[in-house]
């Protein structure tokens, strides 16, 4: 009993003594969602691209990456990647394309228009 009740107050001690390091801006990734106006359609019809950046200091300017995604898929695909570019003092722009996932318009390829 004695002993258990020494290593608890050995415990308590040293979490007094040497407090929890607390996290800094520089290890957590800060997202911003956003959903940017795009090229209207041919027929006028507004579009809207579902985009995210990621950074761990908005206020400081940092170089950037885009991320694109496959075809068929979301800027989700690419979280991971911009996470640890993030962490690694990149801003990073991650979206979906046109036509897939949250973003609107119609797909289009190779499209001269």
């Amino acid at each position: 009993m004695r002993r258990a009740q020494a290593a608890v107050l050995m415990l308590v001690a040293l979490s007094l003594i040497f407090p929890a390091v607390p996290a800094y801006a520089e290890d957590q990734v800060i997202e911003t969602e956003l959903m940017v106006p795009g090229t209207p359609e041919a027929d006028g019809k507004p579009v809207k691209l579902d985009a995210t950046i990621l950074t761990t200091d908005p206020a400081a300017a940092r170089p950037a990456i885009v991320l694109a995604h496959g075809f068929g898929g979301t800027k989700t695909d690419s979280e991971q990647t911009a996470r640890t570019l993030a962490l690694a003092g990149y801003t990073v722009i991650i979206y979906t394309a046109r036509g897939f996932g949250a973003s609107g318009g119609r797909i289009h390829l190779n499209n001269p228009a």
